[in-house]
């Protein structure tokens, strides 16, 4: 999974309110689509997402001024915060799900094997007859 290039905010423009605007929704756009991934089973298209997504907050928060910083900029940022933590439980559910799968496949190897080796035993010992 591979969106469209998305280039650094440049720092003055961060500052207009068009500019800004757009690194945001550039960020929001990533953001959904590393929770589509995720949705989807996805694990390295979302990690290749999730890269890129960080990479572009993280050049956001990089050209901001926070003597300059709107409201309405830290309430975006509060919520890809929001939305972070939403993914991170999901990827957890998630692998707490497969790990739970992997285990009840052990006790079943386990059983299988136990019961071969049980087999296997008792096809070892001498008839009836000749105890």
């Amino acid at each position: 999974m591979t969106a469209a290039p998305i280039s650094a905010p440049d720092p003055a423009a961060v500052h207009d309110e068009p500019g800004m605007r757009r690194a945001l929704e550039a960020i929001a756009a990533l953001t959904r689509l590393v929770q589509d991934a995720i949705e989807d089973g996805d694990w390295a298209g979302a990690l290749e997402l999730d890269v890129r997504r960080q990479r572009e907050i993280a050049d956001f928060c990089a050209a901001l001024d926070p003597r300059r910083c709107p409201p309405e900029v830290l309430a975006a940022l509060s919520e890809l915060l929001r939305s972070n933590d939403a993914m991170v439980g999901a990827v957890l559910h998630a692998r707490r799900g497969l790990e739970r799968e992997a285990d009840t496949a052990n006790v079943g190897r386990r059983a299988v094997a136990a019961y071969h080796d049980g087999a296997a035993a008792a096809q070892a010992l001498p008839p009836a007859n000749l105890r």
